[in-house]
């Protein structure tokens, strides 16, 4: 789904970075919100030049479509909005910028923390009515990415020793947001499951915990991967 302009909200975190690399791999044009302008063009800048944590030489040839931003403007610019930022800061960058996410699909990526302490829901949940009460009355919310570890974002797609790669799960009450969502994800280079509505986020948030401990121990960016679909890639 090239041509895509996409808003990532929060993109100077490392699980944020690692989304906006890997979504203008994809053939989207991309803008990295920040509280502070000069940090998310500093991100932009690190991204266009080809940074990857994995170390890999930038393509000179290559410049990714990919500029920083606030927050506000970010999310004005995009199509649709990827947000990235942290639970604990979800619910205040939502009540000042419901406006400019009206109508817009957006795609939370956060965890309620710690994972699975509030099985009565989710973030992307509280997100969709944090916006609804801010006056974004045909936002459209869906959950993808709580189940992605940042690192694995932060390597290059097909990466070796990761394989094979997790899929992302993607949730939204409306079907036809689940599909817009997955087309999104797979800029990514990583499978995306329509996995239902989103009130089923709340278990891919809880899985999370299970998915830390795996990490702390022997695992490398462990993540889930949906067996028996048809037209596994």
């Amino acid at each position: 789904m090239t041509g895509s302009r996409l808003g990532v909200l929060g993109g100077t975190g490392q699980f944020g970075l690692g989304l906006a690399w890997r979504l203008a791999l994809g053939g989207a044009e991309v803008v990295i919100g920040s509280r502070d302008e000069q940090r998310a063009e500093e991100a932009a800048a690190r991204v266009r030049a080809g940074f990857d944590a994995a170390g890999a030489a930038p393509d000179p040839a290559r410049v990714l479509p990919v500029s920083g931003a606030t927050n506000r403007a970010a999310a004005a610019a995009g199509d649709a909005v990827f947000l990235s930022v942290p639970f604990a800061g979800q619910k205040a960058l939502l009540e000042e910028l419901g406006a400019e996410l009206d109508g817009k699909l957006v795609v939370c990526c956060g965890v309620l923390w710690p994972p699975g302490s509030r099985p009565e829901t989710s973030a992307a949940e509280e997100a969709e009515r944090v916006l609804r009460r801010a006056g974004a009355g045909k936002v459209r919310l869906a959950a993808a990415f709580q189940t992605v570890a940042a690192g694995l974002l932060r390597l290059p797609p097909g990466a070796a020793g990761i394989e094979p790669a997790p899929d992302v799960l993607v949730f939204a009450d409306e079907a036809a947001d689940r599909k817009a969502a997955a087309r999104l994800a797979e800029l990514t280079g990583l499978r995306a499951v329509p996995a239902g509505p989103l009130r089923m986020s709340r278990a891919a948030e809880a899985s999370l915990g299970l998915l830390l401990k795996l990490n702390r121990s022997s695992a490398r960016h462990a993540g889930l991967m949906v067996t028996g679909l048809k037209n596994r890639a």
